[in-house]
């Protein structure tokens, strides 16, 4: 409900409610994009190990500079009580991520490895960077996104 009420209205406009309503907003943005990237990135198809991705050398640094600049856009907009225009600049971003995931196929990377070891090292590299930048985007936005549903976990 409060993420229903900040995103819809935010603190100065009125808006529509219904818990049909609430419930397509939260869904679709919480669970279906930010809880989608998560469920994806950590899929056993993907991580079939306990360990973080751990090769960074290959990581975009566009899309972790982005990332990193979420959290000051945000900030500006959070210290304007503009919270409908924060929640949306994290949401364009993890969509951006989603399409970004989806485009690489890390779950192809992983069968190569899963079906050869030895297989080019790049491919090692590739799969750990579009690993990390999703989980560097859904653990940036649920930090962001705390304000507005504390309980997110």
């Amino acid at each position: 409900l409060r993420y229903f009420l900040l995103r819809s209205g935010g603190l100065v406009d009125d808006s529509d409610f219904s818990l049909e309503l609430c419930t397509a907003k939260y869904n679709d943005e919480l669970a279906n994009t930010l809880g989608n990237l998560l469920s994806r990135c950590t899929a056993q198809k993907i991580m079939n190990t306990d360990t973080w991705p751990h090769d960074t050398s290959d990581v975009d640094e566009d899309w972790i500079s982005k990332i990193n600049l979420l959290s000051e856009k945000v900030s500006r907009h959070y210290d304007r009580f503009d919270v409908p225009r924060a929640i949306d600049t994290i949401m364009s971003l993890l969509k951006e991520v989603n399409a970004h995931f989806s485009a690489k196929e890390p779950w192809k990377l992983a069968a190569q490895l899963r079906q050869d070891p030895t297989v080019s090292e790049d491919v090692g590299k590739r799969l750990d960077s579009i690993t990390l930048i999703s989980l560097h985007s859904v653990r940036v936005s649920a930090i962001l996104l705390l304000l507005i549903v504390p309980d997110i976990s």
